[in-house]
């Protein structure tokens, strides 16, 4: 290497040419290409010389002419560069310095300090290579930095972060992923378990699967799983990874990070027992903007109104309200205002069938509670309210019946002494316009007779019971009931089966199925038209019955009910059935008619038909098994004639006197003894104080004092073996089941009563 001692240090002129080193250019040519600063310095520190890359720095620092080396740095380095500059003097030294600029800034230096030998410089010199270190010192601090922050963010870092190698070992992890898999420090995760990933996982389907998506793709995000850490316990997981790869392209491993998701599946899974607890409520549940539009609807509220969640949402609430639409609105206001609403409120379900509900209305509010929505909970209660409203009817039928039935038995003592009468007064009118008009009162009588039976028939709640019976019997009192009170304007037939079997059955209730088909029947004729129930013996066989809902192969006594009026229309042909269905208006119709008509044609083993035109008219077919066994029922003959009394003693207790003073005529003109009482006390005397004993009592059970009942529950207790014949013009159900009793309804005809006063005695 070229010595210095060519270089003009003091005067800066050309150096002496026959001194002169071949490299000297050369090294000039270095130096003042290279980017460093070179300078020349006394051991005091003066500068002999610098290169052109040390002059052009420290002019652009505003430093033109520097004299002193040591003066470049603080005043506070100063003693460090006097050091360092005694010790280059000696060999080699480092120095470090900070150099303020122009603008306040700092710039740092590292120089290298050395001894230049030289046999020609009159005084000891020293190089100083400096390199301004600034930019990069910058540059590494920053990286320090952000290395720093970066390695809080992972240790500190929630969600467990992780490097791997190509076969899916564990190379790195942080603190969070050795916490999720048990462990309670990342460096001994590391030697426990590297094998991690895939190792933990509780379905190893998913595993299987997500090895499959890294084979397709360089990045999978989001992936699910369960996770079972170190001692058995599981963790839901979610799975974020990335290839890491080279240059060129090569894989290197995976990086990626897990997030517990444990909380949020477990309040995923809340979430759906809830939605799953609203869905299976009954009760309607819905939510509507603050405008009225629907953006909840639940199952419950599906079934109730039979709107879809996807047919509703985002429509307003207006197309339940119906005709309330306006009244809706008033009560969104007041929900608005108080905060909730509750009470009854009549919708419309999608088939336009009215439902009332039960509804509680409230506001829903956001956090800061701004209000958002309306919840409303909604509880049918449409069949509850046709209850109460049938159970009301059902009391007023009650009472009807009750006032019927006392009617009844003022009507039948009424008439009881016009038969009586006009019996015994053949007798004695001879002429025959007389007996004439004694036959017109005896119809009339008879004919009033009968339809007070009719109505203690349809008032009475008596079930009775299932027994071999003939239907023609409750054709005949329907008929009667039918061209009494239908109007005029409707003209009756009816047809019945020469030979008509039997069935099994409850009269009462066949009569009720017919009787409740022709008040249809007559309601479905406002301007009048034919009504026909035909009875006939029918036959089905396994093809005909496959033919019909409900059938079965075998005999039948077919009842129809056909009637011309204004038919049912096909889209309602299958709704007839349901309960509480009804297109009558709420005055005259509960929608029960028909349900209970099945009902009790079902209960019979039997089915019912239908067959209806508009405009046309309906038939009804009643189908009950027949009963072809056995011999016909019994059928009690009329007396032929009447017997005269052998002067037996008979007792009258009835609180009618005219009842009393007639039955005392007819029983003493045929051959009886009499006595009277007007009430069950007065009986009692008269049967105590009784000369001779008393061989037949003629009771009513409606009396004051003491009624029928009692007086027959005390003679029995005096005399068990006595005969007893009740006329009653009211119900004689739950009277004692004795021996020698007999009942005779008012009103009776003079005949009747003589036969079983007859009867009884002969007994």
């Amino acid at each position: 290497m070229s010595n210095f001692s060519s270089f003009p240090f003091g005067s800066g002129g050309p150096p002496d040419k026959d001194a002169a080193n071949p490299s000297e250019p050369l090294l000039r040519q270095l130096m003042a290409q290279t980017e460093e600063c070179y300078l020349v310095l006394t051991t005091d520190g003066q500068i002999r010389w610098m290169n052109e890359s040390a002059r052009s720095q420290l002019q652009s620092r505003g430093i033109a002419n520097p004299g002193s080396w040591v003066e470049l740095w603080s005043a506070q380095q100063e003693s460090a560069a006097r050091t360092a500059l005694a010790a280059a003097s000696q060999g080699r030294s480092q120095f470090k310095g900070l150099q303020s600029t122009a603008t306040g800034d700092e710039n740092t230096w590292e120089c290298r300090l050395s001894h230049v030998p030289s046999d020609t410089a009159p005084l000891p010199l020293v190089m100083c290579v400096a390199r301004n270190v600034t930019t990069q010192n910058k540059a590494a601090s920053s990286l320090q930095e952000s290395e720093s922050r970066h390695r809080f963010v992972i240790e500190h870092a929630v969600d467990g972060i992780f490097q791997n190698a190509l076969d899916h070992t564990t190379t790195a992890m942080n603190p969070a992923l050795a916490a999720m898999l048990g462990y309670t420090n990342a460096y001994v995760a590391l030697a426990d378990w590297p094998g991690f990933l895939l190792e933990s996982f509780v379905d190893a389907g998913r595993r299987t699967e997500l090895q499959s998506l890294l084979g397709k793709q360089d990045v999978v995000r989001g992936f699910e799983y369960q996770l079972q850490r170190r001692g058995g316990s599981r963790l839901w997981c979610s799975l974020t990874m990335r290839a890491r790869r080279d240059r060129p392209g090569r894989l290197l491993g995976y990086a990626g990070y897990i997030r517990d998701i444990s909380q949020y599946k477990m309040a995923e899974k809340l979430v759906r027992e809830q939605a799953d607890f609203i869905n299976r409520s009954h009760h309607s549940i819905m939510v509507t903007d603050l405008h009225g539009r629907f953006t909840f609807w639940n199952k419950g509220s599906e079934r109730v109104f039979g709107y879809r969640a996807e047919e509703i949402l985002g429509q307003k609430e207006d197309l339940i309200a119906g005709s309330n639409a306006s009244h809706l609105r008033e009560i969104a206001a007041t929900v608005h205002t108080r905060g909730e609403w509750r009470g009854e409120l009549s919708l419309v379900a999608k088939s336009g069938q009215p439902v009332i509900a039960e509804v509680h209305f409230s506001l829903i509010r956001d956090e800061k509670g701004t209000p958002t929505a309306r919840l409303g909970i909604a509880s049918d209660v449409t069949i509850k309210k046709q209850l109460e409203e049938l159970s009301f009817h059902a009391q007023r039928m009650d009472n009807l019946g009750l006032l019927a039935a006392g009617i009844a038995h003022d009507l039948n003592n009424t008439l009881t002494p016009i038969l009586l009468s006009t019996q015994m007064l053949f007798d004695h009118v001879a002429d025959d316009q007389g007996r004439q008009m004694l036959e017109l009162v005896q119809a009339s009588a008879r004919r009033g007779s009968d339809l007070v039976k009719e109505i203690l028939k349809q008032s009475s709640q008596a079930a009775g019971e299932i027994r071999r019976l003939e239907i023609t019997g409750t054709i005949e009192d329907l008929a009667r009931l039918i061209r009494q009170t239908f109007p005029k304007s409707i003209t009756y037939h009816q047809s019945i089966d020469a030979g008509l079997w039997s069935i099994q059955g409850n009269a009462i209730h066949l009569h009720q199925v017919l009787l409740n088909l022709c008040v249809n029947a007559r309601d479905a004729m406002p301007e009048g038209g034919q009504l026909q129930v035909k009875a006939a013996n029918r036959h089905l066989d396994a093809v005909a019955a496959s033919t019909i809902k409900g059938a079965r192969p075998g005999t039948y006594v077919l009842l129809e009910v056909k009637d011309t009026g204004v038919g049912i229309p096909p889209e309602i042909g299958d709704r007839i059935w349901d309960s509480f269905y009804t297109t009558k208006d709420k005055e005259r119709g509960t929608g029960l008619g028909l349900t209970t008509v099945r009902g009790i044609v079902e209960q019979h083993r039997g089915f019912v038909t239908l067959d209806s035109e508009v405009g046309a008219g309906t038939t009804f077919g009643i189908w009950l098994p027949a009963d072809t066994t056995g011999s016909p029922p019994e059928v009690v003959p009329q007396p032929a004639g009447v017997t005269r009394g052998k002067g037996e003693l008979i007792m009258v207790v009835d609180d009618e006197p005219n009842i009393r003073d007639l039955a005392y005529s007819v029983l003493t003109r045929k051959g009886y003894e009499v006595i009277l009482a007007a009430d069950g006390t007065e009986a009692l005397q008269q049967f105590r104080k009784s000369e001779r004993p008393v061989d037949l009592v003629i009771t009513d059970l409606q009396m004051p004092n003491q009624d029928g009942r009692t007086l027959i529950t005390q003679l029995h207790e005096l005399e068990p073996s006595i005969k007893i014949l009740v006329i009653s013009g009211s119900k004689t159900d739950h009277l004692p089941d004795r021996p020698n009793l007999a009942i005779l309804p008012k009103p009776f005809a003079m005949d009747r009563m003589l036969t079983n006063v007859y009867d009884l005695l002969a007994g």
